[in-house]
């Protein structure tokens, strides 16, 4: 059970730390977009200053107009409040305005003199980041060209998306809470089918082992003692007999476990051919008269309709020797066994009903369980406890379903319910085969 408590915790820290994952890699994408995106709309933003300031400025040229003045004037009109506009003549020379920041100027260089720069600059803790065009009046109306530079900061941008991805960030950790515990319950649920077949194997191999070890110790006690008495045929033969007999019990549960294993491990070869319930009935009721007899238990064969199904011939007479046997042993002499075969609601059933001992109410839930047996039962020559595991089993892989009615001290009724088994002309219908 450790183990399990070290898986399930290591399966939460897995679906955490996947999450984990898949919300670092999504802020870092996130981040990057972010980042490169509100730097181009910076930058168009820039490029839009400057070419509307272009625009104003080449309207308001006349023949005689101071074109200086007319384009720090265009740029005054224009320009963002969050962004400076700077303007330069031929000679690289700011032309009017607020004076330029000599990093700005380090930045650009020969650039001023091209038909467009952009970059950006650092300035104390800030960072800057421009944009400039060369700006040419129309021919004849005066001194040109001139290169407007609009500039912006772009820490404050930069800001605006640490603010968002910080903000990503700080959800996504409050989400990993969430995650956290829904991954431990997730854990629990898929650790609980193991946790339930560790703990079925473990009281099926307490329960194997107790019930093999009685069968062995009567071997091994019978042989000790025929050893250390002294050799007569007759004392031979009652610890052989002795012996035989464990043997023979000991056979049948080792084949029952064997049976079981298969079960669950999928490995039994199961056929499915049709087959006529009240004939393996009839078949069963006639094996079972033996058993009966012996103990002076009166067993009648009842009700006795037409029943098809399709199923394995051996595992459903199986079936019916184990409820009948049952039956027979949990009922007094002198009592009455009786075997039905009927078909009244489409279904083929057949019932078992005993006027044996009865069985508890609080036991019946239990009954199919492996090496379960009620209380008094022990010493009335019952098995170890798998028949009706085995026969629940065979009921299941056939489709039936199996009941138990009983209280006390009136008896047992066992009902097994097989599934309807269509005539021909229904299958050829089914499968679209002419009928």
């Amino acid at each position: 059970m450790r183990q399990l408590s070290r898986l399930k915790l290591r399966l939460t820290a897995f679906y955490v730390g996947t999450f984990a994952a898949i919300l670092l890699l999504l802020g870092a994408g996130l981040f990057l977009v972010l980042s490169r995106q509100l730097t181009i709309d910076l930058d168009h933003s820039l490029e839009a200053t400057v070419a509307e300031a272009q625009r104003v400025a080449r309207a308001g040229i006349t023949a005689d107009a101071d074109v200086a003045a007319v384009v720090l004037r265009a740029v005054e009109a224009t320009a963002d409040p969050n962004q400076k506009v700077y303007v330069f003549d031929a000679q690289k020379r700011q032309v009017g305005g607020p004076r330029a920041e000599p990093a700005l100027l380090e930045a650009a260089g020969d650039g001023l003199g091209d038909e467009e720069l952009d970059g950006a600059f650092e300035n104390g803790a800030r960072t800057w980041r421009f944009y400039g065009q060369r700006f040419t009046p129309r021919e004849g109306a005066g001194p040109g060209p001139f290169v407007i530079v609009a500039v912006a900061d772009a820490t404050k941008v930069q800001r605006q998306y640490e603010r968002l991805v910080g903000a990503f960030v700080a959800i996504a950790l409050l989400a990993l809470v969430p995650i956290g515990l829904g991954g431990y319950y997730v854990a629990r649920v898929s650790a609980a089918p193991v946790e339930t077949a560790m703990e079925r194997l473990r009281r099926f191999t307490a329960d194997a082992a107790h019930e093999l070890r009685t069968p062995v110790a009567v071997i091994r006690a019978r042989a000790d003692v025929a050893l250390e008495r002294p050799r007569t045929p007759e004392a031979d033969d009652i610890a052989l007999r002795e012996i035989a007999r464990e043997g023979q019990h000991l056979g049948r549960i080792v084949d029952d476990l064997l049976l079981l294993a298969r079960a669950d491990a999928g490995e039994w070869p199961i056929r499915h051919e049709p087959i006529f319930l009240d004939d393996l009935a009839s078949e069963s009721v006639a094996a079972a008269g033996v058993l009966a007899a012996a103990r002076g238990v009166h067993l009648a064969l009842g009700r006795y309709e037409e029943a098809p199904i399709a199923g394995d011939p051996a595992l459903v007479r199986r079936l019916l020797m184990i409820l009948l046997d049952n039956a027979v042993k949990f009922t007094d002499s002198d009592g009455v066994v009786r075997l039905d075969v009927y078909a009244d609601t489409g279904q083929p059933t057949v019932a078992i009903a005993d006027t044996g001992i009865g069985i508890p109410a609080e036991a019946l839930p239990r009954l199919f369980e492996r090496f379960y047996r009620a209380d008094g039962v022990r010493g009335r020559g019952v098995g170890a406890g798998l028949g009706l595991a085995i026969a629940r089993w065979i009921s299941e892989v056939h489709g039936a379903r199996i009941d138990i009615e009983s209280a006390p001290g009136r008896g047992t009724i066992v009902r097994v319910r097989f599934p309807a088994e269509r005539t021909p002309a229904a299958r050829a219908a089914a499968s679209g085969q002419p009928v």
